[in-house]
């Protein structure tokens, strides 16, 4: 095998793997319940489907579109009472993919404009 031909191989197993903890993370988002399939978020958070694809066209919320192609929304998104929150942090980052946007809630702290934000997903769980 060329020099050329095991770099290739190597990185092809590198994808692979990487792809693989991706899923694994993913399958572990939904199983902690914090990722909801569209229909559970839909149960839990009162939506109905004509509210939540309002909602998503107002950007009050986002979903994630999964491996298997099915929409995904975050768990938070179901508490209404931080619902007021979320229109000004979401029309800021509209234009992140949404995958981009969950990560985004997952940092420990971030920055919009020249204002820090505490860790958001902390303030939910303190909230109960």
């Amino acid at each position: 095998m060329s020099q050329i031909e095991s770099r290739k191989r190597s990185r092809m197993e590198s994808l692979s793997k990487a792809q693989g903890r991706f899923l694994e993370y993913w399958h572990e988002l939904i199983r902690d319940g914090e990722m909801l399939h569209h229909s559970v978020f839909l149960e839990r958070s009162g939506f109905t489907s004509a509210e939540r694809a309002c909602a998503e066209a107002e950007k009050r919320v986002f979903a994630v579109t999964g491996p298997d192609g099915n929409a995904y929304y975050p768990a938070f998104l179901c508490n209404r009472r931080l619902a007021g929150n979320f229109p000004f942090v979401l029309r800021e980052i509209a234009d992140f993919m949404d995958l981009e946007k969950w990560m985004f809630f997952r940092r420990p702290q971030w920055k919009l404009g020249q204002r820090v934000i505490p860790p958001f997903l902390e303030h939910v769980k303190s909230r109960g």
